[in-house]
């Protein structure tokens, strides 16, 4: 779990050494565990208001029926954010992964209660809800695994809006470029009609002047 390790892990450290985080009732480990859990679970939540309010605004915009041409740049930033949800909802995964490791094994949870190895009775004892140290911290691990898959759950929704707008966005795409075509062909069409008045024209004044120059006797 190294990843998920704050910045200010070595400031707690040192405070529990020097004593400043005597008065808390749990022992160090709890408390350390419960920072880097916090921090990792605001680091995942800050990217998804990140890109939540990004994807929202380019779905609205590329999904409205009365536009008519489809912004590329929505389009384009959309396929960021996409990717952007894609690789945080694989680090939601790998974080609820990790934590569930833990959970399905009571040896791990035994071993993250280090106190009872400086201080056995500390650790003996029950804390204030009647619970023995590797049950708290069994809760503690399940309230930040529950935390973690609530940010999942809102990146599948984000995710599965995406799809469902997807066909939209491909049906206003191809109904701009069937605009653009019939355009196109009725300018071509336009032009294709003048050249053949300019021709016709052209090939009823020739047809004039050699009437005109029969009737003269040239």
């Amino acid at each position: 779990m190294d990843e998920f390790i704050p910045n200010n892990y070595v400031e707690l450290c040192r405070a529990h050494r020097d004593g400043a985080l005597a008065t808390y009732s749990l022992p160090f480990e709890f408390r350390a565990l419960e920072a880097i859990l916090q921090h990792r679970i605001n680091t995942l939540q800050a990217r998804l208001n990140e890109v939540q309010p990004q994807i929202l605004d380019c779905l609205e915009s590329l999904v409205d029926p009365k536009l008519l041409s489809a912004d590329r740049s929505k389009l384009h930033m959309l396929l960021l954010n996409s990717k952007s949800l894609s690789e945080l909802e694989t680090d939601i995964k790998v974080f609820k992964d990790s934590l569930l490791k833990i959970l399905d094994e009571d040896e791990l949870i035994e071993e993250l209660c280090l106190t009872k190895w400086t201080d056995p009775v500390c650790c003996s004892e029950e804390s204030s809800l009647g619970l023995d140290h590797a049950h708290e911290m069994e809760l503690l691990l399940e309230n930040y695994f529950m935390q973690a898959e609530e940010l999942g759950n809102k990146t599948r929704e984000l995710k599965g809006l995406i799809d469902d707008s997807e066909s939209v966005i491909f049906i206003n795409l191809d109904s701009h470029r069937n605009v653009m075509m019939r355009l196109n062909l009725q300018l071509t069409m336009g032009t294709f009609s003048l050249v053949m008045d300019f021709k016709s024209k052209g090939t009823v004044d020739k047809s004039v002047g050699i009437v005109t120059i029969l009737n003269h006797g040239y």
